[in-house]
């Protein structure tokens, strides 16, 4: 006669292997079944959707930035081309007219967006990069180091944001690069101070503790779990802050402190205009014209962004 299978723990070994197979299929294959979640970016915007506000301002803000970054294709000419009689007014042949000098204002104003929206970039950049940084060691550690980069940040606030601005670039000269490094050191301060608040918020959470009780190092911790869940309100006050730099870019550009001709930043557009504004009142109306929409197109972007992250109004 046939051995009976071997029994270990009360059950033969094919037995075991079923159970086994049956317990990983009831432990596992609920999660298997499960659909996948989808991309929180597609979801925020799939909320931004639902304003008209916010589609066709993201609409505008894409159109000049794809303005900005295509300019030396699509202008009709190049911002130093003298290709007409000086002050010609709008027309077929030069939209936007020309300026004292005979330049398309048009051509002058497609490449002055690769200015203007590349300096709010950039110096964001700058002040986001070392805000965040000096927050997240603020709010991490606290005590007397938290004091000692607040005293900072108290310092830079306390001088008007312009005034800041205008000595920095008189202090370092001129020039895209210094204008870029004043325009980001006037914005270090706000960002630290965001971001210090939520990390200070989100240092005692469990998922912190967790983290520590595996040794993970304070390098580990602050940068993938912490921030990652701390750059919502970050991101939506560096979405505003760009419309803001924008703004101030162009106020030193119109003083004579930030890009410097022939370059055609809007700013300087705006300034090399005034003085014909009587007599070609284009030479500012256009310019001023697409700095208003820029900017009132990213602060409302901005708003609908903090509306579609905010956890109490998702549908």
């Amino acid at each position: 006669m046939p051995e009976k299978p071997e029994k270990i723990g009360g059950a033969a070994p094919r037995e075991r292997a079923e159970s086994a197979a049956a317990l990983y299929e009831g432990a596992y294959g609920a999660l298997e079944e499960t659909p996948k979640q989808k991309s929180q970016f597609l979801e925020i915007l799939k909320r931004m959707s639902y304003s008209k506000v916010n589609v066709i301002c993201l609409a505008i803000v894409l159109f000049f930035g794809l303005v900005a970054v295509l300019a030396p294709l699509i202008a009709p000419y190049g911002y130093a081309d003298m290709v007409a009689q000086p002050f010609l007014r709008p027309s077929a042949a030069h939209l936007f007219g020309t300026d004292n000098l005979g330049r398309d204002v048009l051509s002058r104003v497609m490449h002055g967006a690769k200015y203007s929206i590349g300096l709010g970039l950039a110096a964001t950049g700058v002040s986001l990069a070392f805000g965040m940084f000096l927050g997240a060691i603020a709010g991490y550690y606290g005590g007397k180091v938290d004091d000692l980069l607040m005293r900072f940040c108290d310092i830079i606030q306390s001088i008007p944001g312009l005034l800041l601005n205008m000595a920095l670039c008189v202090a370092f000269g001129t020039g895209v690069a210094n204008t870029i490094f004043a325009l980001g050191v006037g914005g270090i301060a706000a960002s630290a101070r965001l971001m210090r608040s939520s990390f200070l918020n989100l240092r005692k959470a469990e998922f912190v503790d967790a983290a520590r009780s595996i040794s993970c190092s304070d390098a580990r911790i602050i940068s993938r779990h912490i921030i990652p869940n701390a750059f919502a309100p970050v991101l939506v006050q560096t979405t505003m802050n760009i419309g803001a730099v924008i703004m101030t870019a162009a106020g030193l550009n119109f003083l004579g402190l930030g890009v410097q001709a022939p370059r055609p930043e809007w700013g300087a557009l705006l300034s090399g205009g005034r003085d014909f504004i009587r007599k070609a009142p284009w030479l500012c109306i256009f310019p001023g014209c697409c700095i208003l929409v820029l900017v009132l197109s990213l602060n409302l972007v901005g708003d609908g962004l903090r509306d579609a992250m905010d956890p109490k109004l998702k549908k």
